[in-house]
Formats: C-alpha cells, sequence, structure tokens
C-alpha cells in the first residue's frame, strides 16, 4: 500500500511473507535516487504480521498503517513518530454486540486507513460475523468499533456477509 503525503514523499508499507513482517520506506520527493531505508514495523519470529496493510501519513510527519496479524487473527495499528519509532497494538474487533468474546475472533481483513483531523480510522471486514466495521481511535487512544453494514442493531439480526474489499475515502 501506498500514501503520497502533502509534502510529496511517498510512503510504502508490504508484507514480506518470508519472514512474516510488516515493512515500510519512504521516497523523498526530493531525492528519488537516494537509497532506500527499509523498515520493519511489526511481525518476524512467531509472529506473522501484516497483511492486508493500508497506510497514511498526517500532516504532522506521523505515519498511521493498519494491517492484519495472521498469528492472531486481529486487526492491529502502527504509528511511527518523527523520530522514527514504530509502535503497535490490537485493534478490537467487536462493537456492542451481544457476547462479544475476547477469543475465537477472525477480523482485520482488507483494512482501509484514513486519517480525519490527524486520527486514525479504519474500515475492515469481520469474517466471524460477516461485517463491515470501522474502528476509531480518539486523541486518547481509546478505539471504538461501529458496525456499518452486515448486522441491523435495533432489530439485532444479522443482514448477511459484507465488507469484503473494504476501501476508505475522505
Amino acid at each position: 500500500a501506498m500514501h503520497v503525503a502533502t509534502d510529496g514523499d511517498a510512503h510504502v508499507i508490504w508484507y514480506d511473507a518470508d519472514a512474516g513482517s510488516l515493512r515500510y520506506t519512504r521516497f523523498a520527493d526530493a531525492d528519488l535516487d537516494a537509497s532506500l531505508a527499509v523498515e520493519i514495523v511489526d511481525g518476524e519470529g512467531v509472529d506473522d504480521r501484516g497483511t492486508h496493510g493500508s497506510i497514511a501519513a498526517g500532516a504532522d510527519g506521523i505515519v498511521h498503517a493498519a494491517y492484519r496479524d495472521e498469528s492472531a487473527r486481529r486487526l492491529r495499528y502502527a504509528r511511527r513518530e518523527t523520530s522514527g519509532a514504530w509502535s503497535s497494538e490490537i485493534v478490537p474487533g467487536c462493537a456492542s454486540e451481544p457476547e462479544c468474546p475476547d477469543s475465537a475472533e477472525d477480523y482485520g481483513e482488507y483494512a482501509s486507513l484514513v486519517l480525519v483531523g490527524g486520527l486514525p480510522r479504519v474500515a475492515f471486514y469481520d469474517r466471524s460475523r460477516g461485517d463491515l466495521k470501522l474502528a476509531q481511535r480518539d486523541a486518547d487512544g481509546m478505539w471504538s468499533v461501529s458496525t456499518l453494514d452486515g448486522r441491523d442493531v435495533v432489530r439485532d439480526i444479522d443482514t448477511g456477509d459484507v465488507g469484503r474489499f473494504a476501501s476508505a475515502a475522505v
């Protein structure tokens, strides 16, 4: 996945299947002939992380990525500070559905990340429920998740398997 920032730099993430990790590099608009520094965002070793990646860079220089953890079958979010340090965390997969378990979940495919006011929002597919969902992170780092399609929350009924190949835009 690639994102071209307002400064013209291209930020790229990809899944390294051999290492089971998410990788990152940046093409600086000012120096396209420079050698590229490749960074490991998350994964390697026993963790297989980085499929279904999506990336966005804020005007503040912070890079945001959403991707799937294949080992845990969960959605993850990573953030690269302007210092170059990466941090990552699990994004919860449940909205306010009844019986939302902490285990036996399978979600986070087809992640599509956008920034709204510098904060990440991620549309993704919840395979466990067959729903399209949206996760939003607030300024305090707390996530909230809502079901966009696949469940009628008013009548509490499943309306079908939807949400594959999600794409978000602002």
